[in-house]
């Protein structure tokens, strides 16, 4: 049992329309799903600020002996 398609050029330049108006929208979408997102994260960020900045100082705290303004001054 075979398969056979005979294409004409209107019906492929049809396609390739088709398929290039599918992949604007689709990255349109995407586009706008990464903005949505980035958009998120930022608030998250900075609602979370100030929990953000106390984790930041105990990491460097732990890890170099001395608060972030210290090891800023001895570079």
């Amino acid at each position: 049992m075979g398969y056979s398609s005979t294409f004409t050029n209107e019906s492929l330049s049809e396609l390739h329309n088709r398929i290039e108006n599918n992949t604007e929208v689709l990255g349109n979408s995407i586009l706008e799903e990464i903005k949505t997102n980035t958009g998120q994260i930022n608030e998250t960020i900075i609602s979370n600020k100030d929990e953000i900045t106390k984790e930041f100082r105990q990491i460097h705290k732990e890890a170099l002996g001395y608060p972030p303004a210290l090891v800023l001054l001895k570079k």
